[in-house]
């Protein structure tokens, strides 16, 4: 190749930047939301009808009164819940309290019931507790002592009498 000559040429390194598209990472199966079911209105109670699995937790839940108004009053004002304009809160048709918050586990129609309003709370101490299931107790005796009594009593005369004539009318 006698004809051709070489020429010297000036060769300047050149960055090339291959930019290469990552595919995004896989995406993880998202785990199966598990619906927990009703939750407890009391403040910091984080307890729900169901478990994290799905699964019945074993707390009962009680809806707040409806007909007794009065009652209906007492559980809001013991639950001193606040929305957020910081108006009293008012419970909608799926509020509940659970049974951690009645000494016995379940409320009472009876005005003189310690559990006629929820009194156990997050937060309180053990002594408090205990103070509330002393009360509990209290009320038992008080009604024991009381049907005793209905039951021992004898009738008297006149209503001896009374039920006579009633049954001899009747006949």
């Amino acid at each position: 190749m006698e004809g051709l000559e070489q020429e010297e040429v000036d060769v300047k390194p050149v960055l090339i930047s291959l930019q290469v598209e990552k595919e995004p990472p896989a995406k993880k199966p998202k785990k199966p939301e598990v619906r927990r079911g009703l939750y407890c209105s009391v403040n910091d109670c984080h307890n729900a009808t169901k478990d994290k699995f799905g699964n019945p937790s074993g707390f009962r839940f009680f809806r707040f009164p409806l007909r007794n108004q009065e009652q209906r009053e007492k559980w809001i004002f013991a639950l001193n819940r606040r929305d957020k304009d910081g108006n009293p809160w008012k419970p909608g048709n799926s509020a509940r309290v659970c049974s951690v918050h009645f000494i016995s586990g379940e409320y009472s129609k009876s005005r003189l019931d310690p559990d006629y309003v929820p009194t156990i709370f997050p937060g309180m101490n053990k002594r408090e507790i205990q103070r509330r299931k002393v009360a509990k107790d209290r009320y038992k005796r008080m009604i024991e002592r009381k049907f005793v009594k209905i039951k021992q009593e004898p009738l008297e005369p006149q209503q001896e009498l009374v039920l006579q004539t009633v049954t001899d009318v009747s006949a």
